[in-house]
């Protein structure tokens, strides 16, 4: 028993097995092994880059979906804020006028006004105030002299229709 065994590996660790695989293989067992390795890592590259540019597209798509959503819900608002602005204008202008209307019946029936200073009267609340014309009427007398056109439309005279 003298003799001298040689040496074998069977006692050696992990370490030093794969050590020696890399140490001691061939150059062609070093290639394989560069190729495997080069191969895993680009395998887990793509598939990272894969996963970046479909979590990319997926966050484009719902970002999109967002927005859109927003702009949705935005218009919703505007449109609903301007018709309770544009109905509460409205009711404001049909009160006031309800007003004008009811204070003239009132000076027409109670008559205090002589009719000349009722037309007068009249004329004024007709005549475009400042912020633009408010009603469009047309007075004239039975003689057919026209005494209010707030529209212009017969500012070179017309002719009676009997």
């Amino acid at each position: 028993m003298d003799k001298m065994r040689p040496e074998t590996n069977c006692g050696a660790g992990p370490e030093q097995r794969s050590l020696r695989i890399w140490r001691g293989g061939s150059r062609w067992h070093r290639a394989v092994w560069l190729v495997t390795i080069a191969l895993i890592c680009l395998v887990i590259s793509l598939f990272y880059l894969f996963s970046y540019q479909q979590m990319g597209e997926i966050y484009e798509s719902e970002t999109r979906v967002t927005i859109v959503e927003l702009k949705k819900i935005f218009l919703k608002n505007t449109v609903d804020n301007l018709i309770v602005g544009l109905e509460a204008t409205r009711q404001m202008e049909a009160e006031r006028h309800q007003h004008v209307v009811d204070k003239r019946y009132e000076s027409c029936l109670d008559g205090s006004l002589s009719c000349d200073e009722w037309i007068e009267s009249l004329i004024e609340d007709i005549r475009p105030a400042g912020d633009g014309l408010q009603w469009s009427a047309l007075i004239w007398r039975e003689d057919g002299a026209l005494l209010q056109d707030s529209l212009g439309v017969f500012e070179g005279g017309y002719q009676r229709c009997d």
